[in-house]
């Protein structure tokens, strides 16, 4: 069945398309933030190759949204959930990450044309955006015509695929290292949530300095594997630290180790930082 849904209007639309991300990767961010509070388990994210045509594909296997979710919900454009739904997932208690109400579109500021493909209780639905389109309505977005097709899938079937086609050119081709990076600095130490980019799982080894692994067998406890990264690379609170996983449940704190360096007279505190598990 085809129809077409209306945004939902608010002046922050407005905003939005008249801003931009400095890097791709952050922009895709926005989007695996979105899946985290959808409760998705696992994110698969493609990267096209270098002068290739192919899109960015970000897919999850969170809980999807129906068709009325989606025209009540998610085309309400800059509503933040935290005021109807509360600033915990539903499934899982997450920590709700996403921005207010507009992360969910950061898709446009790195491509003319995202389509949306989610799957909850038996139906797949699939919206498309244009930017252009958007872009000319200005500040009457309430008008504009946003495609939607629904289509029967197993009642099993859950989560959300973003499709971005036709790239900003003015932004640097999307770097799957830098964007491991970036995702693991979040999302690194947590145990039910996997990313994988062009098939490759975040890990430690994404982090910028000198990696350490060692497994050892202990009285009473058992093999005890430990892995680390130290790096000299200032990060922001938070985004350092260690992470201790009992059973799979992971407990962790942050560990800052300071030292000091002498050049002449004066001194210079510096901070070393360490990931690890």
């Amino acid at each position: 069945m085809a129809e077409s849904l209306n945004f939902g209007v608010d002046p922050k639309l407005a905003a939005l398309l008249g801003s931009s991300y400095n890097s791709t990767e952050k922009a895709i961010k926005e989007l695996v933030d979105n899946a985290w509070d959808a409760d998705a388990e696992e994110v698969l994210i493609t990267l096209p190759d270098q002068m290739s045509s192919d899109p960015i594909v970000v897919s999850d296997d969170g809980a999807g949204m129906t068709v009325q979710e989606l025209r009540n919900d998610y085309l309400k454009v800059a509503r933040d959930r935290r005021t109807v739904k509360g600033d915990r997932t539903k499934t899982k208690n997450r920590k709700v990450r996403g921005r207010k109400g507009i992360g969910k579109f950061a898709g446009l500021m790195v491509a003319e044309r995202m389509r949306l493909i989610t799957k909850a209780r038996g139906v797949q639905a699939e919206l498309l955006f244009e930017r252009e389109s958007m872009a000319q309505a200005k500040s009457d977005f309430e008008r504009v015509q946003i495609p939607l097709n629904e289509l029967e899938c197993a009642p099993d079937e859950h989560g959300t695929t973003i499709v971005l086609n036709d790239l900003n050119r003015k932004l640097t081709h999307p770097s799957p290292e830098k964007l491991r990076g970036i995702l693991l600095l979040d999302y690194g130490r947590t145990p039910d949530f996997k990313i994988l980019v062009n098939g490759l799982e975040t890990t430690l080894k994404d982090i910028p300095g000198e990696l350490f692994e060692n497994t050892e067998t202990l009285p009473e406890v058992g093999e005890v594997a430990l892995s680390f990264t130290i790096s000299e690379e200032k990060l922001k609170a938070g985004e350092s630290g260690i992470v201790i996983k009992i059973d799979g449940k992971a407990y962790w704190g942050t560990l800052l180790l300071r030292s000091r360096r002498s050049r002449g007279r004066s001194e210079r505190a510096f901070e070393t930082r360490l990931w690890g598990d």
